[in-house]
């Protein structure tokens, strides 16, 4: 290329012209179709699934807030922990029953094997004194041997269980490289099962929750004609309720209603939206519910996002 200009052309674009041709030559592609570079491109890897991936989750991927938290399906029998957890009443029952069934095979379990232990306890005990009143024994027999010396003789006769155990010790056979015999192999250590919880638990958060801390719950369905995707509104103002809004349970009548009545009525006059009464303690009579959000934004307080980790080799 530089040899086709003219020698004024030349002295007019200077050095500068064959070194950015020069590093145009050398340079690798920089474009989707490259294949003989030395490492991968972005959209390389974004092909091949390389390294790891995000995807933000959709509404079909939510819960709804009027879905159990176990079966993921709309509640028939809605009950609520003062967690603010929504459950149907056949299924947490059902885990809470399938808890104490657990926790009583456990604590079954963890008995038996501490009679085994107490067992083994006392054995070796036994086996101990057994050994020491045996070794007070063969010292005292070995004693009354040495005051019998014979007239010709004065070495000391040793007793012959003494003798035998000399000649048996594992030190004069070299017993202690036979490791296949019993009593040379390895014995295994179990561990320790540790004491079962007597408490069942929420299955969600994983605290402590009992039958008679849930409350039951009623929803008030829609009954505005017009209003047909629409399922259950709030008593007072009669708002739609669905994953974006955010609702409370009143404990006395059991009603859900919106968090902007609560604020209205229970937090700013002290009453009760829907009965009307004065509210005692707020903190006992009003539940908040958990909303799982939407998928589109950090409404639920976590970004919805699911991460896949792939191998992070080049084949």
């Amino acid at each position: 290329i530089w040899g086709t200009f003219d020698s004024d052309v030349r002295n007019r674009l200077g050095i500068g012209f064959l070194l950015a041709v020069q590093v145009s030559v050398t340079m690798t592609k920089h474009s989707r179709n490259n294949t003989d570079g030395a490492v991968f491109t972005y959209h390389e890897r974004k092909r091949m699934g390389y390294g790891r991936e995000r995807k933000r989750l959709s509404t079909d991927s939510v819960r709804r807030w009027n879905c159990c938290h176990l079966s993921l399906q709309p509640c028939a029998d809605p009950i609520v922990s003062r967690e603010g957890i929504l459950f149907d009443k056949e299924c947490i029952y059902e885990n809470l029953l399938a808890q104490k069934a657990s926790m009583k095979r456990k604590r079954k379990e963890w008995e038996e094997e501490q009679r085994q232990r107490q067992q083994e306890s006392d054995r070796q005990r036994a086996a101990e004194a057994t050994a020491r009143d045996r070794r007070f024994d063969e010292e005292q027999d070995l004693l009354g041997m040495r005051n019998r010396v014979r007239s010709d003789d004065t070495a000391v006769v040793m007793e012959p269980s003494k003798k035998r155990m000399a000649l048996a010790s594992p030190s004069s056979i070299g017993l202690k490289s036979n490791f296949w015999l019993p009593s040379n192999t390895p014995i295994t250590v179990t561990k320790q099962k540790t004491k079962p919880d007597d408490v069942t638990r929420c299955p969600v958060t994983g605290n402590p929750l009992k039958l008679k801390d849930l409350v039951p719950v009623k929803f008030t369905l829609a009954t505005d004609p017009d209003a047909s995707s629409v399922e259950y509104i709030c008593p007072v103002c009669r708002a739609s309720l669905s994953n974006s809004t955010s609702a409370a349970v009143i404990v006395s009548p059991g009603e859900v209603v919106c968090c902007e009545c609560v604020d209205r009525f229970a937090k700013g006059e002290g009453m009760n939206p829907v009965t009307g009464e004065t509210i005692q303690d707020f903190d006992q009579e009003i539940i908040f519910l958990q909303s799982p959000g939407t998928g589109y934004a950090a409404s639920g307080g976590e970004k919805k996002l699911v991460t896949k980790y792939e191998a992070a080799i080049r084949v």
